[in-house]
């Protein structure tokens, strides 16, 4: 699927036209599925071909305590987001 503004756009509007602070939504390009809330900022962002990889900086950083603990027996995870972080 090649990504269209003009599709994009009109999907944003759809999204939200009911709900001001935005409703989740779905884009997908040739390489990669994006969720957003709105349309300044990107939630969550998977890689078809490589849907373990961490590709959004925010999510490398929470996963930074695994230098300190590389092998915890068990984590806490509040709230899932994309769900990049469960995968």
């Amino acid at each position: 699927m090649k990504f269209r503004l003009k599709d994009f756009l009109s999907r944003y509007r759809m999204a939200t036209s009911h709900n001001p602070l935005g409703v989740p939504f779905l884009t997908e390009g040739v390489s990669a599925l994006i969720l957003h809330f709105n349309i300044g900022a990107i939630q969550s962002l998977m890689i078809k071909n490589d849907p373990e990889f961490l590709a959004l900086g925010y999510t490398k950083t929470m996963m930074g305590f695994l230098f300190f603990q590389p092998n915890p027996k068990s984590i806490a995870m509040i709230g899932l987001g994309g769900g990049t972080l469960a995968k």
